[in-house]
């Protein structure tokens, strides 16, 4: 899979057609659950772009032949048991999907990411909220999962297999909330592994320590400039839970530093400029393309 450094690849990310077109993918390994295992990570790399494809039930004027996420899955030996796709006014709102294998015996919780960029990076000012688990958390972030979290928790009840939970992003926020709510909750089904890609900050200190009884790799690409939100200013702090693998390449480019409101909001009118065409993607923002994770972890 090749590195895309287009706009498309970043803000659309479920337009694409070349879903799993990975050299060398071998079968989903559900016994890998501890630590980094780069097979699963470009699975899951995979689901977590997957999941922005939006059909019919989002888009009704998607063609007859349009190819849903099924078809990609099925051609993998994978199927897509429940879709979750739950809002609350015009920018509260919450996407996942459980994607199953029979023969591996396993399943994935996928989170899906934010399809408006912008609004997250302004939403990064939120100040760390109480919530129904442990420590502080964003609160759009918590707002968005308590959205779906009801009917996700019924389903994970159902399950028998190993469930691993990934997201990309926004996604990948969720991703982690969901995880300490089964902590918390002590919920019928305990979280196999978690993998996230791309991910904001989500919480407090005392919300990362709540993770620990369960694996987490946090995946970053290169200079992706997200993983660096919310800085670092609000009382008490964001901070990043799990274990990092950083993909580096050889320039070694770091992504901007944000101490105050002032860089968040520069960013955020960048990133404006990107949606609405004026500029193309700089690298700390292309890295942060979905289809960019997977290429280079296929490279590692």
């Amino acid at each position: 899979m090749e590195v895309n450094n287009s706009s498309q690849a970043l803000l659309n990310p479920g337009e694409a057609d070349d879903f799993f077109e990975i050299e060398g993918l071998e079968d989903f390994n559900p016994k890998e659950a501890d630590g980094f295992y780069r097979m699963n990570a470009l699975w899951l790399s995979e689901f977590s772009r997957l999941i922005y494809r939006q059909e019919k039930d989002e888009i009704p004027s998607r063609s007859q032949d349009f190819r849903t996420r099924s078809s990609f899955l099925a051609n993998k030996g994978w199927q897509e048991d429940t879709f979750f796709n739950k809002q609350r006014g015009v920018f509260l709102n919450a996407q996942a999907s459980i994607f199953s294998n029979n023969d591996l015996e396993v399943a994935v919780l996928v989170f899906r990411g934010t399809l408006g960029l912008a609004d997250m990076i302004i939403d990064v000012l939120f100040e760390p909220k109480d919530w129904a688990g442990t420590g502080k958390v964003h609160e759009g972030f918590s707002e968005a999962l308590e959205l779906a979290w009801g009917s996700i928790k019924e389903n994970l009840a159902e399950i028998r297999f190993p469930v691993f939970f990934t997201g990309h992003s926004l996604g990948a926020a969720l991703a982690t909330l969901a995880v300490g709510r089964c902590l918390h909750d002590e919920a019928p089904l305990r979280p196999a592994a978690l993998y996230t890609f791309g991910s904001p900050r989500v919480g407090d200190a005392r919300f990362a320590d709540a993770l620990q009884g369960v694996s987490h790799c946090r995946v970053v690409d290169q200079s992706d400039i997200i993983p660096k939100v919310p800085p670092e200013i609000n009382l008490p702090p964001f901070v990043h839970a799990g274990s990092l693998h950083h993909i580096l390449d050889d320039d070694n480019q770091q992504s901007p530093f944000l101490k105050n409101i002032d860089d968040i909001m520069r960013l955020s009118t960048e990133l404006k400029d990107v949606c609405e065409g004026r500029i193309a993607p700089p690298k700390f923002l292309a890295d942060h393309a979905p289809v960019n994770y997977t290429a280079r972890l296929e490279k590692e």
